[in-house]
C-alpha cells in the first residue's frame, strides 16, 4: 500500500500508475489468502469469482468502487479500449529501448489489452477491463512524454481517468485515503479466507 502513500511526487500519469496498482493490491491480497494465482492484467476478474463463490459479491462491488469502476457501462469500456487501441498504435514506433514494459505494448501486448479487454466486455465483465486498459493506458502516456509528445492521446486519458472519477491530484489522494481507510475490513476478510483454507 506504499504506493498510495507516494503520489505527491512525479508527472500526472506516473502517479496515475501507482494509484492504480495501489489500489488494486486490494485484490492481490484476497486472491493469495484466497490460494489463488494473484494475476496481473485479470486481478479483477479472478476476485470477482473468488469472492461471488463465497457468497461476498457486496465485496466485489467496494473494489470496484474504489476503483472508479463500478458504474462503467459496457459502452463505455468499448469506447476506452478503442481509445486505448488508437494510442498503442501509435506509441509502438516510439517505445524507447530501455522501457520496462515495452511487450505491453507490442502486438502480444495489444492483443492481450485489446482482446483481453474485449472479452472480458462479452463475459459481461466489463467493469473488471478497466484496470488493464488504464494501466496500459498509462504506460501509452509514459512513452509518448519520454518521446517529446506531451499531448498525444491526453485527451482520450483524461476523458478515461474522468470516467473513473479522478479529475485531478486532490480526487487521486481523496480515492487513495478510502482505499486505506479499507484496510481494516480487508483485513477482516482476508482473515476468513485464511481460516476457510
Amino acid at each position: 500500500m506504499s504506493r498510495l502513500a507516494d503520489l505527491e511526487t512525479g508527472a500526472w500519469h506516473e502517479r496515475v500508475m501507482r494509484w492504480l496498482f495501489g489500489t488494486s493490491t486490494t485484490t492481490h491480497v484476497l486472491l493469495v489468502a484466497g490460494l489463488l494465482n494473484p494475476t496481473v492484467r485479470l486481478r479483477y476478474s479472478a476476485v470477482r469469482n473468488l469472492l461471488h463463490d463465497m457468497g461476498r459479491a457486496e465485496v466485489h462491488e467496494t473494489l470496484l468502487e474504489h476503483l472508479g469502476a463500478a458504474s462503467f457501462t459496457p459502452s463505455q469500456v468499448i469506447h476506452h479500449i478503442k481509445a486505448l487501441s488508437s494510442a498503442m498504435i501509435d506509441a509502438a514506433p516510439v517505445i524507447p529501448a530501455s522501457f520496462p514494459f515495452s511487450s505491453d505494448l507490442t502486438d502480444a501486448g495489444h492483443a492481450a489489452a485489446l482482446r483481453g479487454s474485449a472479452d472480458l466486455v462479452t463475459a459481461g465483465q466489463h467493469r473488471e477491463a478497466v484496470f488493464w486498459i488504464a494501466v496500459t493506458f498509462a504506460r501509452c502516456r509514459t512513452v509518448f512524454i519520454a518521446d517529446g509528445n506531451q499531448h498525444a492521446h491526453a485527451a482520450e486519458f483524461d476523458a478515461l481517468l474522468a470516467d473513473l472519477g479522478l479529475s485531478g491530484p486532490g480526487a487521486l489522494k481523496a480515492r487513495s485515503q478510502q482505499v486505506l481507510d479499507y484496510m481494516p475490513e480487508l483485513d477482516q476478510l482476508t482473515d476468513e479466507l485464511i481460516a476457510a483454507g
